[in-house]
């Protein structure tokens, strides 16, 4: 299959771009776009402002031809894969113990080689770590990664304009950054006992949404964990009566405490019988250190 992308125009229809299939059926996503024409780097976006049709009746239109260059890979092909379906459902505190029956279940080879090299430094990268309840979650997994070893951990993630209803349950988002980036902060280091590095943007290009754990082994060796769902997968155990409700702008201190009591109560389950996959693999984008 080729594809064709063309710069929009303004009051005039414009083809967005164009496919071509193996068969030589080319079709076509036409554009009309009212007022000026957007600015170059931002030609691909959606506007409210425009109308989209699609059309098979154009044929293929003149084009420059150029070639780009494959990167390099960055990683080996997938080691392991485990499905996840209800596995770590259970108790909040027992998320990082299930983890671990379940991937030394699973995948002994991987988990023989974090005792034999462990794990030094975890980034990870989530656009929807963004309220009390899913930042409980990812300190469980962290918590499986980072043990005695762990010397640094990076979160990214997007802040999003808070929505129209006024949040007041422990699965909405913090409304204000301060107190999205703060209590990230504060409440990895008390779990996990490291200070994590969190990173917060606005602009969703600026924070990949793979949901990629990678570690960094003592040897200087790095691998990927990828959570197909990331931690959205996982919801609270609706059967349960127990007090859910959160002050998200409440002093710190309040909040923390909030969130212990949520820990030790709480139990999550799958929020579908969808399975999700973890995916595990070996980086081959830097080598090991010098012995």
């Amino acid at each position: 299959m080729v594809t064709h992308t063309f710069e929009m125009g303004a009051d005039q229809v414009r083809p967005r771009f164009q496919i071509l299939n193996q068969a030589g059926d080319c079709r076509t996503l036409l554009g009309l776009c009212s007022g000026n024409a957007p600015d170059e780097p931002l030609w691909l976006e959606p506007r409210q402002d425009e109308v989209l049709a699609s059309t098979s009746a154009l044929s293929l239109l003149p084009t420059k031809k150029f070639t780009i260059e494959l990167p390099k890979a960055k990683h080996a092909a997938t080691d392991f894969v485990v499905p996840l379906t209800y596995e770590l459902n259970g108790s909040v505190s027992g998320i990082r113990t299930r983890l671990n029956s379940v991937l030394s279940e699973k995948v002994p080879e991987f988990m023989e080689t974090l005792k034999k090299d462990p794990v030094v430094s975890i980034k990870y990268s989530d656009r929807f770590i963004c309220s009390p309840w899913n930042t409980i979650i990812l300190s469980g997994i962290l918590g499986f990664f980072a043990k005695d070893t762990i010397e640094s951990i990076e979160i990214r993630t997007l802040f999003k304009n808070p929505d129209a209803r006024h949040p007041s349950y422990a699965n909405h988002d913090w409304t204000r950054s301060e107190f999205l980036k703060t209590m990230l902060t504060i409440w990895m280091k008390e779990i996990l006992g490291t200070r994590p590095d969190v990173i917060l943007s606005t602009d969703k290009k600026d924070v990949p949404h793979d949901r990629n754990f990678e570690l960094t082994l003592a040897s200087g060796d790095q691998y990927i964990c990828n959570f197909t769902h990331g931690m959205g997968h996982w919801t609270r155990d609706y059967s349960q009566r127990i007090n859910f409700k959160f002050n998200l702008e409440a002093p710190t201190d309040t909040q923390c405490t909030a969130m212990m009591d949520i820990c030790r109560t709480a139990k999550i389950k799958s929020s579908t019988n969808e399975t999700t996959l973890i995916s595990i693999y070996k980086s081959i984008s830097q080598g090991t250190k010098a012995a």
